[in-house]
């Protein structure tokens, strides 16, 4: 098994991802993420500024599936309502598509600090959809016709997810094995780093099992995000599980190791 080693870390490192409070439940359904750069940060008004954190564009059986998490940061000093604006986003055809936010979303934000919203939306379209920007935009309906301003545009400064089959390019999303790295995107100061990989069979069906340890530099206690990786051999992705069950906080300046399995032959892991 020494060979499996030397494969290549690809730390796609996913925004809020999987089984995430953050993400809604149609996210985790399609293994739904995108790499973690980091984003620049707009103002959406006096008070609120918000980051695209990620964007999904990924091909499913009823057409393509869109969506998008935000990060939006309360720089006041006081609890501050998230406005009602529309979230769009927009297409090289010059298309517009309006996605329908999470029932989990938060209505409002405290003071000095930062909570991310999703949104997402099924259209039926199973042509190229190349997703160019998102925007905001305050919509009022109470005069007629319908008065529409926009309130905000961010073009698109990544490529969006297209689902767990997306080549990775980005050269530094690829880590060596035993390389320690971070997630940027989830606002997380835990390290982590691949330590081990081997095959086990489960009724007769190869398994490899892969061993991620995890740091906490910090001083306080920190809850290890909902994770989730895939196994990409030459021709397939295979979706891995997490062996461990339940909430894992690590104390301060502790470490822990969790389990994901994933088969038949995992040559890179693609998702967190």
């Amino acid at each position: 098994m020494r060979k499996y080693v030397k494969v290549t870390f690809a730390t796609a490192l996913l925004t809020a991802v999987i089984a995430s409070s953050a993400v809604p439940a149609a996210f985790a359904d399609g293994g739904a993420a995108v790499t973690a750069v980091q984003s620049p940060s707009y103002a959406l008004n006096d008070v609120l500024q918000v980051e695209v954190k990620s964007v999904l564009n990924e091909r499913v059986k009823d057409g393509t599936r869109l969506g998008a998490v935000i990060r939006i940061t309360n720089t006041s000093g006081k609890l501050t309502r998230v406005p009602d604006y529309e979230l769009r986003l927009k297409t090289a055809d010059g298309t517009e598509y309006t996605l329908q936010p999470s029932a989990t979303n938060v209505p409002s934000v405290n003071a000095k600090a930062s909570r991310e919203l999703t949104y997402l939306l099924t259209i039926d379209r199973t042509d190229e959809v190349n997703v160019t920007g998102v925007e905001w935009v305050d919509v009022d309906l109470y005069v007629y016709p319908k008065k529409e301003t926009r309130m905000l545009d961010v073009p698109m400064s990544g490529i969006a997810w297209k689902g767990a089959e997306t080549a990775i390019s980005d050269a530094n999303a690829r880590k060596k094995w035993g390389e320690s790295f971070t997630l940027p995107s989830l606002n997380s100061p835990l390290v982590y780093k691949p330590v081990d990989l081997t095959r086990d069979f489960n009724d007769k069906t190869p398994v490899n099992v892969v061993q991620v340890l995890v740091e906490n530099p910090t001083a306080e206690r920190q809850a290890l995000p909902d994770l989730a990786m895939d196994g990409k051999s030459a021709t397939d992705v295979f979706s891995g599980q997490l062996v461990e069950q339940g909430p894992i906080v690590l104390d301060a300046a502790r470490s822990a190791t969790f389990i994901s399995p994933s088969r038949p032959t995992l040559t890179a892991c693609c998702k967190a």
